[in-house]
């Protein structure tokens, strides 16, 4: 009885170790309408983490055959939400009609012997005629101490897109 108990225990320690949590309205992005990857806010601790999530976003929309284009150059430091605000009102004039935004909550690495990734990422499709936001997907998750942040975040995106 007690090792079937200590089985179970086990278990349910084991599977908290890699918990992952998606939390969306449907994504609604046309495959053939062409839209711009905003930098991402950051709310996080870690300095670029907004960038990283954008880079990573963009890419997996691209393998996955969206037309995206990158709104944003790598910058040295992360951009604030009102800087965000004005490159949205460029995309607008430069004739862009989606916008592909986010927030990111959490990215980094748990203390301890394991060193856990964790990410919490907020992602929105904005339509930028209207300025009404069509859909939103949270994405977060931590792994074991052998992922990274970049490859646990790919991880969770390619299972929404």
């Amino acid at each position: 009885m007690k090792k079937l108990a200590l089985a179970g225990l086990l278990a349910v320690f084991m599977l908290s170790g890699c918990m992952t949590e998606i939390n969306k309205t449907p994504v609604i992005i046309s495959k053939n309408t062409t839209c711009a990857v905003m930098p991402f806010v950051n709310y996080s601790e870690t300095p670029l983490a907004g960038e990283s999530a954008a880079s990573i976003t963009f890419g997996v929309l691209k393998a996955k055959g969206y037309k995206v284009s990158k709104a944003f150059d790598l910058k040295e430091e992360d951009l604030n939400s009102t800087e965000i605000k004005k490159l949205e009102q460029q995309l607008k004039t430069s004739g862009y009609t989606c916008a592909i935004g986010g927030y990111v909550n959490e990215w980094r690495y748990k203390t301890g012997i394991d060193g856990e990734p964790a990410v919490s990422v907020t992602i929105y499709v904005e339509n930028l005629k209207t300025e009404n936001v069509t859909s939103t997907l949270t994405v977060s998750g931590t792994s074991w101490g052998h992922k990274s942040i970049g490859v646990l975040y790919q991880e969770l995106l390619n299972g929404e897109f």
